[in-house]
């Protein structure tokens, strides 16, 4: 058991003085120091600086540690170009960004207060690391492919590493699942994710809707995905509509990301099946 009394508290009525919180893994309980001291005689003050502020830990849902290397090496503004300097540079950051890179950025992320955060994982490269450090880590195993041909293959890999990141489970560590997008990710392998997610309670995120790009080449197969597709993939229609990937979801709530071109009937229909909207406060 442990107390800590910082010169300041943020509490949901605001700032307080002179009170104390006693925990272990949780708050324990919380009042007037010279009350709390007295309660609790045996607990282990924690050492901090005089004038520290205490405030609840932050919670940054969506990162991608494994281009932490990346700062102002890729296309910014519109979609479509940022998406083939991803595509352009993804094996250059990827590999730029070993182990100590990916401690750093999460060091980082726990001096700015981020206490909880969500990984979205390609490769499983920053497993380890999000499996060490002490903040909490809801590690989400990505999985991409619209292939039909490829579906076997791609579902393979992506249940090896859910399997390897399972195997790390523990109070702070906590597998899930990504399903990169609905234009990225053919149908079959959708349900097949969001199954699996249900059977073994696995949360489940998404992006949805982060562009203009995206929104009508779902409704209509054209626009500035359409040679994206035709040049990468040879494919001239899209795999899904976006009512038929939200429904995918029915009975498995969700966090779908950005969601920055979703039309107020969408919004709505997420909203009543209990899904969240989360956005990247740094990206």
């Amino acid at each position: 058991m442990f107390s800590i009394t910082p010169k300041y508290i943020f509490t949901p009525k605001g700032f307080v003085t002179d009170h104390t919180i006693i925990f272990d893994t949780k708050i324990l309980d919380f009042g007037k120091s010279e009350e709390m001291l007295c309660a609790y005689p045996d607990a282990e003050s924690i050492a901090i600086p005089k004038e520290s502020v205490l405030t609840p830990g932050f919670i940054n849902a969506h990162v991608h540690l494994e281009f932490s290397a990346n700062k102002t090496d890729l296309k910014y503004g519109r979609f479509i170009p940022w998406l083939y300097s991803v595509i352009q540079k993804r094996e250059e950051l990827v590999a730029s960004c070993d182990e100590a890179c990916i401690k750093e950025t999460i060091e980082t992320m726990l001096q700015s207060g981020t206490t909880t955060f969500g990984a979205i994982s390609s490769f499983g490269a920053e497993m380890q690391a999000c499996a060490q450090t002490p903040a909490k880590v809801l590690f989400f195993n990505e999985l991409i492919g619209s292939s039909a041909a490829m579906a076997d293959a791609l579902w393979g890999d992506f249940l090896g590493r859910l399997n390897e990141s399972k195997a790390l489970t523990n109070d702070t560590f906590i597998p899930g699942i990504a399903i990169h997008s609905p234009y990225s990710v053919h149908p079959v392998l959708v349900k097949k994710a969001v199954q699996l997610a249900r059977d073994e309670s696995l949360t489940t995120t998404s992006h949805l809707l982060e562009s203009d790009a995206e929104r009508q080449w779902l409704e209509e197969s054209t626009g500035d995905f359409a040679p994206f597709f035709k040049d990468f993939l040879n494919q001239d229609q899209a795999v899904t509509s976006i009512e038929e990937f939200i429904e995918s979801f029915d009975n498995k709530p969700t966090l779908f990301t950005h969601a920055t071109k979703l039309s107020a009937a969408h919004a709505k229909n997420l909203q009543g099946k209990g899904h969240t909207i989360i956005h990247c406060p740094i990206s």
